[in-house]
């Protein structure tokens, strides 16, 4: 069998996308290592294991706010197995900030998006090789933070980081598409989606002893300390009266939460903390600050009845030095609500 093109596609797929690894597979047995003409070898920038071929600019959601340092976790990737050790550099392409010019198309939606000025980002390195034999990289090309406070320059809700390969020392770089994006979230949000598969190995619990807890209309007979007793049947809740009332952790000194894991009591909606506004505070709740509202996906079964979910809520990157924790409930989310409550509470951070 002749391979007579190979083809590359330069692309790059941050969410959600299915594998599309067909066609970059040759069979070793019909090519050889040592036959594969370094002419036809093509690099790309792929993420994962497997390349994507997207013609509309896909958005990765990592806030600049509290997020952790790297954006985005490149590979390179090449059409076929290295017929030797193939250095492959990569360049961060980036404009002025005050060249207007500077923008792509996001087909999505419509409308432009702005490249990050100079400076703003980053790469972790600007070489990787692909060793003898491999199709991808083992080291990855990260896209980081260099200078959060330039973001003021940029506008909109998004910014765009341009990454490219400009060199092999065998074969060329990919020019299917040229040079791959990655968009960045401008907003501040904290919590990382909700992730059904989500695991706190790698964090340390944070034991009962190194807080206090309190709340706002708590029901007397359903005390706080019953969210820490290792038992679902029992649980803390608040009054059934219509206003807002909240559930509070105090630190005995500042930690660096990195997520929480909550045990809903199985119930109705009426009776859960369906819905809450998460407030962290670093004065030892002098003052409060935000971070958005959060919610649980709760079913009835006519079997079963109320599902009784456990969620891991983590955050982009560990929240530093945070001395009080507040999950409140508004009225106004839930009017109907009345004695909100939770059967079990377990906090974590980054050791």
């Amino acid at each position: 069998m002749k391979i007579n093109s190979i083809l590359a596609i330069a692309a790059l797929s941050l969410v959600g996308l299915t594998s599309c690894e067909k066609g970059f597979d040759l069979n070793a047995e019909l090519v050889p290592q040592e036959k594969v003409d370094p002419t036809l070898l093509k690099a790309y920038l792929t993420t994962g294991d497997s390349p994507y071929n997207i013609s509309t600019l896909t958005l990765i959601q990592t806030p600049i706010g509290f997020a952790e340092e790297t954006t985005a976790e490149l590979k390179v990737r090449l059409s076929s197995p290295a017929p030797a050790d193939v250095t492959v550099e990569v360049t961060l392409e980036t404009t002025e900030a005050d060249q207007k010019a500077g923008t792509v198309a996001l087909h999505k939606g419509g409308g432009l998006l702005p490249i990050a000025p100079k400076g703003v980002l980053k790469l972790s390195t600007n070489s990787v090789v692909v060793k003898k034999g491999a199709l991808q990289s083992e080291t990855s090309v990260l896209v980081q933070f260099d200078n959060k406070d330039m973001l003021r320059q940029v506008d909109g809700r998004y910014f765009v980081a341009s990454v490219k390969v400009v060199k092999t020392s065998v074969g060329v770089p990919s020019t299917n598409f040229g040079t791959s994006y990655v968009a960045i979230s401008r907003e501040e949000k904290v919590l990382r989606p909700f992730n059904p598969n989500a695991s706190v190995d790698g964090l340390t619990k944070i034991e009962k002893d190194r807080f206090t807890t309190s709340d706002l209309h708590g029901v007397e007979y359903y005390p706080a300390e019953n969210a820490f007793d290792g038992d679902n049947s029992t649980y803390w809740a608040l009054d059934g009266y219509r206003r807002d009332g909240y559930f509070q952790i105090n630190f005995n000194e500042p930690v660096d939460l990195a997520a929480y894991r909550m045990h809903l009591r199985a119930s109705s909606y009426s009776l859960q903390l369906q819905e809450y506004e998460l407030l962290l505070s670093t004065d030892g709740g002098q003052t409060w600050k935000s971070y958005g509202r959060d919610s649980f996906d709760l079913r009835y079964n006519d079997r079963t009845g109320w599902t009784h979910p456990i969620q891991i809520k983590e955050f982009y990157g560990p929240m530093k030095g945070v001395t009080s924790m507040r999950l409140l409930k508004p009225l106004a989310m839930s009017p109907w609500s009345y004695y909100i409550s939770i059967a079990e509470l377990e906090l974590f951070e980054k050791k």
